[in-house]
């Protein structure tokens, strides 16, 4: 889908990431295919140094894939995403909130997915939480009064 958009020249820049910048630009276009707006902040400075390009795209992608989906099934379709350091700098935040349908299932281990396939239940949420570890981040979901928000913590490098 990455190269399908930067053929197509829909490329935006955002950051000084061209990988962001990839991630962003491929997800606004779906975003807008399913009539979701996606509000994008990033904070100037914001630069992922250190993470794996496929790290980013892991994280970003399925973060962005769930919110777009779930935001196409509400009224309010909209997706609002917000990049930004905290701590004088020490840590990348990614923050994203989106409105939701109907309930969202809890596990042990965090969320269910909600999709029809079976047998690929929260391995997106899964992946995030794992590859944020890698780097000695995190992935923290809260979801309340039909919003969903997944604020993905990295260290800044």
């Amino acid at each position: 889908d990455l190269n399908v958009d930067l053929e197509n020249g829909t490329s935006v820049t955002l950051c000084g990431n061209s990988v962001v910048n990839a991630v962003l630009s491929g997800k606004i276009t779906d975003a807008e295919k399913q009539d979701v707006r996606l509000d994008v902040y990033i904070e100037p400075g914001i630069t992922f140094r250190g993470i794996a390009d496929a790290d980013i795209i892991t994280m970003l992608g399925n973060l962005l894939d769930n919110a777009i989906r779930a935001a196409g099934m509400t009224d309010h379709r909209e997706v609002k995403v917000r990049i930004f350091m905290e701590n004088g700098g020490c840590f990348q935040i990614v923050k994203i909130r989106n409105h939701y349908a109907g309930d969202v299932a809890r596990t042990e281990n965090g969320f269910a997915s909600t999709k029809d396939e079976k047998g690929i239940h929260g391995i997106g949420i899964k992946s995030v939480n794992g590859t944020a570890e890698k780097y000695d981040g995190f992935l923290e979901c809260f979801a309340e009064n039909n919003e969903f928000t997944s604020i993905l913590v990295l260290p800044a490098k």
